[in-house]
C-alpha cells in the first residue's frame, strides 16, 4: 500500500524518514511498517504494543536499512520487561532506543499524553527538520 502511496501521490508524501507512533493494537502496524520499510519510517514509537514485534532479525535488518530510533512507552512492568530486551537487540544494531515506564493507566487522558509528550524531544532527537532544542 506504501508503493502504491508513493507512486499516485508522491509530490504529497514527505521525501525523507517521518517519525510513526502506534498505540496499543496500532503499535503492532507502526513495528509492521517500520520493518517494511525502515529508512522511511526510521523513528518508532510502540505506545503500550508488544515490543516483541522487533525480533533479533527484524531489529537487524531495521538497523541495516536505515531505522534510526525506537521508543517502547510502557505503562506496566510486562511491556517494560519486554521492551528492555528489544532495546538490547537494536541498540547492538546500531539503533537508539529508550525505554519509558510511567505510572499513568492506559488510557489516553491528558496525563498519558504529557508523559508521552515528554519522551518526543529525543525521538526526534539528531533530525535537521526539527532544529536545536530549545531550553
Amino acid at each position: 500500500a506504501l508503493a502504491a502511496l508513493k507512486a499516485r501521490f508522491g509530490k504529497h508524501v514527505a521525501p525523507s524518514p517521518i517519525v510513526v507512533v502506534g498505540y496499543a493494537e496500532g503499535a503492532e502496524v507502526a513495528a509492521d511498517l517500520a520493518r517494511q520499510e525502515p529508512s522511511f519510517f526510521a523513528r518508532v514509537a510502540l505506545v503500550n504494543g508488544n515490543p516483541a514485534a522487533f525480533t533479533s532479525t527484524a531489529a537487524k535488518t531495521f538497523a541495516e536499512r536505515g531505522g534510526k530510533r525506537v521508543l517502547f512507552f510502557c505503562t506496566n512492568a510486562a511491556c517494560q520487561d519486554s521492551a528492555t530486551e528489544r532495546g538490547l537487540m537494536l541498540s547492538r544494531g546500531g539503533v537508539a532506543t529508550k525505554t519509558a515506564q510511567t505510572a499513568v493507566g492506559p488510557y489516553l487522558d491528558q496525563a498519558f499524553v504529557d508523559a508521552l509528550a515528554k519522551e518526543v524531544p529525543w525521538l526526534i532527537e539528531g533530525d535537521a527538520r526539527f532544529g536545536k532544542p530549545r531550553h
